[in-house]
């Protein structure tokens, strides 16, 4: 699935090396708005992922790529609680760029112990970002909080499916998120 079948809208999508703007204060509707956006685009790039995977890594056994497709379901969950939040914030998706460069590491992955390595640890950034947010948030934008509080406890899951199917990952998890 290269990247250039699948659209990305409404994101907008930042050319190739092109910077990013820092997100904005959180303190801000803009700032909470480019949490939301950053977030919401990491959690699409998530459900191709992983549906992805399950069709393209031969050495991923059957369990595993049902597995990625539930996943792929989840992600497609706290997508849509994000979307809803940026609609109910009057957010505009497309107002600032995103970056793809998380979905061209996915694809680099050679096989489905790579791609469940670097998927671990992309999920564990993410919990970590979420319950951040959440916290921030609490209560400025309590809703808002709740939905990064609840995406982040649902990636403990998804970073503890990684090592149950690789064992083996876990020094090398740990040494990626220390």
């Amino acid at each position: 699935m290269p990247m250039s079948t699948l659209d990305w809208s409404p994101f907008v999508l930042a050319e190739k090396g092109e910077s990013l703007l820092a997100p904005r204060s959180i303190d801000t509707i803009g700032g909470i708005g480019d949490r939301i956006r950053i977030a919401a685009f990491s959690e699409r790039m998530a459900i191709h992922a992983f549906t992805w995977a399950a069709n393209h890594y031969q050495d991923a056994t059957t369990e595993l790529k049902e597995t990625w497709l539930s996943l792929s379901q989840e992600e497609g969950n706290h997508y849509s609680w994000l979307m809803k939040r940026m609609k109910e914030l009057s957010i505009d998706p497309a107002e600032r760029k995103v970056s793809d460069r998380l979905w061209d590491s996915f694809l680099a992955c050679k096989t489905a112990r790579d791609f469940s390595l670097y998927m671990a640890t992309a999920e564990h950034r993410g919990m970590i970002a979420g319950e951040t947010v959440a916290k921030k948030l609490k209560f400025a934008d309590p809703e808002t909080s709740q939905i990064f509080g609840k995406i982040a406890f649902e990636e403990i899951k998804h970073v503890e499916y990684a090592l149950k199917y690789f064992p083996d990952l876990k020094s090398d998890f740990e040494k990626k998120t220390k």
